[in-house]
Parts: structure tokens; sequence; C-alpha cells
């Protein structure tokens, strides 16, 4: 038996998002991070840069619901989708040179979500931009020197979708009161 293929492609998601972002603001490869916890101290590109983070990987919104995908297969199978919309929230931060740098960069990202460009690169990759939080500066001490850092969570919708072959029998045959 086969395992069946995961119904959400996280690889795809980040990459999808670090582009979009990248192009947006015009960043290059180096200044747009993922950070995720399995990746601790990497190393710092220069400022300014951002960092994207799924924090919530896929809240369930209803029910999801079963479709029959094309038609039933000369091996006895049937392919089924059981899949439905899901919710998941990124933590986006900056980090410039001045919190104003930081938190000027935060908003025009935010702004730029809002754009058709960047909604459509992201729909693309199965993404949707469902609600922007707030820009807010979290500028602190680090290593003994002021860093301007911003910080917003963004809420997306993606479709969640498991394929599934169901067995099924083609024919039988009923002789007396059996069944063949």
């Amino acid at each position: 038996m086969t395992s069946p293929a995961l119904p959400i492609d996280y690889d795809a998601i980040r990459t999808a998002l670090v582009r979009t972002l990248q192009s947006a603001m015009g960043l290059d490869q180096q200044h747009v991070l993922m950070a995720e916890p399995e990746q601790a101290g990497w190393p710092r590109p220069s400022k300014p840069y951002f960092t994207v983070k799924i924090v919530n990987a896929a809240t369930r919104f209803g029910d999801d619901v079963p479709d029959q995908v094309g038609s039933a297969s000369p091996l006895g199978t049937i392919s089924r989708n059981y899949g439905g919309p899901r919710g998941m929230m990124v933590s986006f931060n900056c980090y410039g040179n001045t919190h104003e740098q930081a938190s000027s960069l935060m908003v025009l990202w935010q702004g730029m979500l809002d754009t058709e460009l960047t909604q459509e690169s992201l729909g693309v990759a199965g993404i949707a931009v469902w609600k922007q939080g707030e820009v807010r500066d979290l500028s602190e001490l680090h290593q003994a020197g002021y860093e301007g850092r911003s910080q917003m969570d963004v809420f997306f919708g993606l479709a969640s979708n498991l394929l599934q072959e169901i067995p099924y029998i083609a024919a039988f045959k009923v002789v007396g009161n059996e069944t063949q």
C-alpha cells in the first residue's frame, strides 16, 4: 500500500511567499529568508531584510467535500479528492537600519499585498490573502546595538486536497443466493 500524497505542499507555499515578497519589494534571495525553528543560528544578511515564518500551518474552515476526479479506471478504482479551505498564519519580520526604515518597508509590503500583481502571483500557487494584521514596531537591542525591526502577521487562505484511490467492484454475478 502506498502512502497518500500530502494534502498541502508547504515547500511550494514557502517558495511562493518568498518569491512574491522578493518581487514586490525588489529584494534579492539573500534579503528574504525563511525563519523556521529548524534553522538555528543562520547568518544574518545586510539590512534591510525580511524573514518569513509559517506560524499556524493549516486551520480547517468548514467541512471537506469528497469529489470524484475523472472517471473510473480500468483497474477498478475511483479517484476521490477530499478537499476544503484552510487558513494559514504567516509572520513577516523586517529588519532595518532604523525602526523607521523597518516600519516603512513593512507598511509597503502590507500595501503590496492588496495589489493585483501580488495577489496574482500568490494565486498561481493557490494562496489567497484573507486578512492582514497591523504593523508592529519590535525594535530592540541586539548584540549591544540598536536594531530596527517591524512585524506583521498575515492570514492566508489555501486549499487542502487529499487524493485517494478507492477500489470498487465493476461487476458481479449472482448465482442463486450467492454472489460471485
